[in-house]
């Protein structure tokens, strides 16, 4: 009978794994030369210290997405609003709007090549934020979501306000995973359109 690997993938059951080890490194005996022992100490020390840096770059990354995120959507709310003024002003023409910006492109809309823009947030134990936009054509959008043990894309949802918050817990408690994400444009419950890229999120306990 088989057996699966013994060294878990993840970097916090690896490091459980070899804490485990060292503490009944005595029970070997002979089987473990005192060089291999020393050189695994030397390494997991190594291993947790590098596991905890990268906990706290992927921390202060998330805190930074937040607030990059939290700025933005002030100051656009505020050039938004200036615009509006602007744009009701008496004095105001099209040339005027063009020369400073506030006039969009002319747009044609194309149903069959027309596709959502995804960007995802981990909020940290399973909560993961996704942002989208929403065509002008569309009523909403369907996300769907696959991860560890899926056997294809669940759709976790119609969405027709941006952010989606999937609230699923982990699926293993503490251990973190990671969730792949696309969404295609929805009008009248129909989908049309093309799927949007796909984008990955770390999951962290």
């Amino acid at each position: 009978m088989s057996k699966s690997d013994y060294v878990p993938p993840s970097d916090a059951d690896f490091l459980r794994l070899l804490d485990k080890f060292l503490a009944r490194a005595k029970e070997a005996g002979d089987c473990l030369l005192p060089e291999d022992l020393a050189q695994l100490q030397t390494g997991a020390a190594e291993l947790h210290a590098g596991v905890a840096e990268a906990d706290q770059s992927a921390t202060a990354h998330k805190n930074a997405v937040a607030r990059k995120k939290d700025i933005r959507d002030r100051v656009e709310r505020n050039f938004r609003a200036v615009g509006r003024r602007i744009k009701a002003h008496a004095k105001y023409t099209p040339a005027l709007g063009a020369l400073m910006g506030l006039e969009g492109a002319d747009y044609t809309p194309k149903p069959a090549t027309a596709k959502p823009s995804l960007s995802g947030l981990d909020l940290s134990d399973g909560e993961i934020q996704i942002d989208f936009t929403k065509g002008p054509m569309s009523d909403a959008i369907h996300l769907y979501c696959q991860r560890e043990g899926d056997t294809g894309w669940v759709l976790l949802g119609l969405a027709n306000v941006s952010p989606f918050i999937d609230r699923r817990p982990l699926l293993v408690p503490g251990k973190p995973e990671l969730r792949r994400y696309t969404a295609v444009y929805v009008k009248n419950y129909k989908e049309f359109g093309q799927f949007s890229d796909e984008i990955v999120v770390n999951c962290a306990p």
